[in-house]
């Protein structure tokens, strides 16, 4: 798992689950971006269109595995948005996930 690495910086004491340093390809319709840093209920990714505080969205996230690639659909809902030189940072909490591929084998 390269594209993995713990913050070096302490997270704030309001968040539910422990981040860490992630970058892996994500599609939110047409348009493509990549994660920053994620845990398991939230994600914050940078893509170059904003979208609203409180919506709903939907992405494909390609995950790199020891055991192979994975496909992650997602579902969730905004919570910030921060505007970045030529990007916006989209900070949002995971309502749902499915995995729609993978190389993983199970015995």
């Amino acid at each position: 798992m390269k594209n993995i690495a713990k913050p070096k910086h302490k997270p704030p004491t309001n968040r539910r689950e422990e981040r860490v340093l992630a970058n892996f390809p994500i599609v939110l319709g047409d348009e493509k971006g990549a994660t920053r840093d994620l845990s398991a209920s939230g994600i914050y990714f940078e893509i170059e269109n904003e979208q609203k505080t409180g919506s709903v969205i939907s992405f494909v996230m390609d995950l790199d595995t020891p055991g192979g690639k994975i496909k992650v659909a997602c579902e969730a809902e905004v919570v910030r948005v921060e505007k970045l030189s030529g990007k916006c940072g989209i900070a949002a909490r995971i309502i749902k996930q499915e995995f729609l591929s993978s190389n993983i084998t199970t015995n």
